[in-house]
């Protein structure tokens, strides 16, 4: 008989405290790569370029922050030539994503500009395209602004900045939207198969003819918005607008950390890479250097991401 109220332990499971051992004794699984949250963030494509715009947001912001460049004149100054480049650079990160390129820009835009020229008298009064690309956006806020002091009022009695510029409203749109598909839709993931082998891409279905050629007409597309855009906000046209405007849209993706050999990019990082060279081309004439160094910085900006590029592509063959 056993003592009332007195308690026994349980009886003791060889087992299962043999099989606890040993799961805490068990390695972590090997095909589990674990990354520091510093990896991660060297991982994104788009971190080089955020990071540098922030270096360039520092370094002006000493040396001409009293000079009005960040005033809401001068931001909407550089920002007009950033958004410009932008809507060109956009479909270049897409077409070296896929690893093309396009150096016929140049051509489109002199011939965009020939035939807009011919019709600017009667798009200007058609109500549509002055809605669509005429004049700027929300006049009545910036002009209710002005007037409570918080922008800079004309002896007419009009803002200083009579609103956003519509190429602006362009351009976010543009992005929003090629950011979407290339990271949301099947259609990205074509890009992407593309431009990382597309010999494996054919064989396993995507249809690598048709992206390419829906990445070219888009390249057309975009050539032609900026002739329209910029024919509507100047007023005239010259084919020298558009020179090296190949060139510069390609160095903006790069800065973006779109790789030359296709397959790994980002919208986000070229949108900030147009966003360093809008900075810097206006940001210098705010300052007492001399212009032609934006051409040197713009250099050393694009050796670097070249460098970082390699950086990258070499991380990820050791890692597979």
């Amino acid at each position: 008989m056993g003592v009332a109220g007195k308690h026994y332990p349980p009886h003791a499971n060889p087992q299962q405290d043999s099989a606890e051992v040993t799961d805490k004794m068990k390695p972590a699984d090997e095909r589990v790569r674990q990354t520091s949250w510093f990896g991660h963030l060297l991982n994104r494509p788009e971190f080089a370029a955020i990071s540098g715009t922030v270096l360039v947001f520092i370094v002006f912001g000493f040396g001409a922050g009293s000079s009005g460049m960040f005033n809401l004149d001068g931001v909407i100054n550089w920002s007009q030539v950033a958004v410009y480049l932008g809507i060109l650079a956009v479909d270049a990160c897409l077409l070296m994503i896929a690893g093309e390129f396009d150096l016929s820009i140049v051509s489109i835009m002199f011939a965009d500009r020939t035939i807009i020229s011919g019709v600017g008298d009667l798009a200007q009064a058609d109500p549509v395209s002055n809605a669509l690309f005429h004049g700027v956006a929300f006049h009545g806020l910036f002009t209710s602004l002005a007037h409570m002091g918080i922008g800079k009022l004309l002896d007419s009695g009009e803002p200083l900045v009579p609103g956003i510029p519509k190429v602006i409203l362009w351009w976010l749109a543009m992005a929003a939207v090629c950011t979407f598909v290339l990271a949301k839709t099947r259609y990205g993931n074509w890009i992407l198969a593309v431009g990382g082998d597309a010999n494996t891409a054919k064989n396993v279905g995507v249809p690598v003819k048709r992206v390419k050629i829906a990445l070219f007409v888009l390249t057309a597309f975009c050539s032609c918005l900026f002739v329209v855009l910029q024919v509507c906000d100047i007023g005239s046209t010259a084919a020298d607008r558009g020179l090296q405007k190949k060139f510069e849209a390609i160095i903006a993706a790069i800065i973006g950390r779109t790789l030359l050999t296709g397959g790994y990019g980002s919208v986000v990082g070229t949108c900030f890479g147009t966003l360093i060279f809008g900075v810097v081309q206006i940001g210098i004439t705010y300052t007492n250097v001399s212009s032609d160094w934006f051409r040197v910085f713009l250099s050393v900006m694009l050796l670097i991401a070249v460098l970082f590029n390699h950086y990258v592509c070499r991380r990820v063959s050791q890692a597979q």
